[in-house]
């Protein structure tokens, strides 16, 4: 079984993840995945909400980039 995302919608991106739930596992595929995906690094991910659920919220981190005219 592989990662993959199976729908995305207006709120929410659906993911199907390989990992299994046990020890953080599944937590550690997704930020692994959502990184891979996105091409930025895992340290810019962050699991906000549902470290125990199937539900799961992510929050990018990122720095102010500033444009020099």
């Amino acid at each position: 079984q592989t990662n993959s995302i199976v729908d995305i919608d207006q709120a929410h991106i659906h993911m199907r993840i390989a990992a299994q739930p046990r020890d953080g596992d599944a937590n550690k595929e997704v930020i692994k995945y959502v990184a891979r995906v996105l091409t930025i690094p895992k340290t810019c991910i962050q699991l906000v909400h549902g470290q125990r659920s199937r539900s799961k919220t992510v929050e990018l981190l990122t720095e102010k980039h500033t444009i020099d005219d």
